[in-house]
């Protein structure tokens, strides 16, 4: 439940590394939990082409439109198109199309944003 689009957004740009826990009675007032410190490390290169960044934002973002759909709904009213041909692009892509958003890792979000422009969505900046 802690996935969606901003962790997705994120392991688009960024590795993220845990590093360690600070312990809530390190704090004034103590919180009721510990704290996670994190280093965000930036990618050097995207595993995407130039031109594919746009399509793989809107992606994700259509995709989490509705994060307690399956894929399959969600990309059909998150994209507003035909839910054919996002049942083909996901076909194309080897995802199950009843899995939910927050069930893909990054490299999926990619494989369908290119499967998504080949079954003819359009797919840029507007959309991101």
């Amino acid at each position: 439940s802690a996935y969606g689009a901003l962790s997705a957004f994120t392991a688009l740009y960024w590795e993220v590394i845990d590093h360690f826990r600070v312990a809530a009675g390190n704090f004034h007032p103590k919180p009721k939990i510990d704290a996670e410190v994190l280093i965000f490390v930036p990618k050097q290169n995207g595993d995407w082409t130039n031109g594919e960044e746009d399509a793989i934002r809107a992606t994700i973002r259509a995709s989490f439109s509705a994060p307690r759909k399956t894929l399959r709904n969600s990309l059909a009213g998150g994209l507003k198109g035909d839910s054919a041909a996002a049942m083909r692009a996901l076909a194309d892509a080897g995802i199950d199309p009843s899995r939910r958003p927050g069930t893909l890792g990054i490299e999926d979000f990619i494989r369908l944003a290119r499967s998504l422009r080949h079954n003819g969505y359009r797919l840029d900046s507007r959309d991101a």
